[in-house]
């Protein structure tokens, strides 16, 4: 990955255009780095929503809306096969490995 392209809210990797071509293993590795670390992400800030219950309503909320959207859109909806996304990235190279197109 050379870069981040921006687009508003949401953003894409960029490759280089003259990148060879990969094995089966990374581009399921590259697919699966986001929503790990999403979850990973998730469950620390429900960490701490979870010290937070005692503080006060409002700083417990806005750290549980966090952690949902976290979850639900980037872990866990990041997986749902759209095409663009890594779910389809999953569901292809997953069964290109086991056709033994492995590249």
């Amino acid at each position: 990955m050379v870069g981040v392209l921006m687009w508003w809210a949401l953003a894409t990797s960029l490759y280089p255009r003259d990148e060879p071509d990969l094995p089966a293993s990374t581009h399921i590795r590259r697919a699966i780095g986001g929503p790990s670390a999403s979850l990973a992400f998730s469950a620390l800030a429900g960490l701490i929503a979870w010290v937070l219950r005692a503080q006060g309503y409002a700083s417990w909320a806005l750290v549980v809306f966090v952690a949902l959207d976290s979850l639900v859109v980037f872990g866990l909806g990041s997986l749902i096969p759209l095409g663009f996304n890594d779910g389809s990235t999953l569901i292809r190279w997953l069964r290109a490995r086991s056709q033994g197109r492995a590249a």
